[in-house]
């Protein structure tokens, strides 16, 4: 499948290891039971997943190509949060600029009250 986004970031770790992370997207496509699938790649050595082979694989599924590439990216999404939760920062590519959760991941808030 074709890769439809990619996002390169670092992570720096409260040891002071700065990890660069490449975030890959493949486009949707149908599965021969009708419903659809999208997978997405992580590459870099990360802690709280273990990508000790330096790659993260992972396949979602969904009724349709939307739901399957969403579920995909909350996936990514997840990833980058436990990872961050560990303590890791996030910046942007060349390591210089610090970033925010929300940047790399604009999603609506789920606290009910539209915020």
């Amino acid at each position: 499948m074709s890769v439809i986004a990619e996002c390169r970031v670092s992570l720096k770790y409260p040891d002071g290891e700065v990890v660069p992370v490449r975030l890959r997207l493949r486009r949707p496509k149908e599965s021969s039971n009708g419903g659809w699938v999208c997978d997405s790649e992580i590459v870099g050595q990360l802690k709280v997943s273990h990508t000790a082979s330096g790659k993260l694989i992972s396949y979602s599924s969904g009724t349709n190509a939307w739901q399957a590439l969403m579920v995909e990216l909350r996936f990514l999404y997840k990833v980058v949060r436990a990872e961050l939760n560990f303590g890791a920062v996030l910046y942007d590519e060349s390591g210089q600029y610090r970033m925010h959760l929300a940047e790399l991941f604009p999603f609506a808030s789920t606290d009910g009250k539209g915020n």
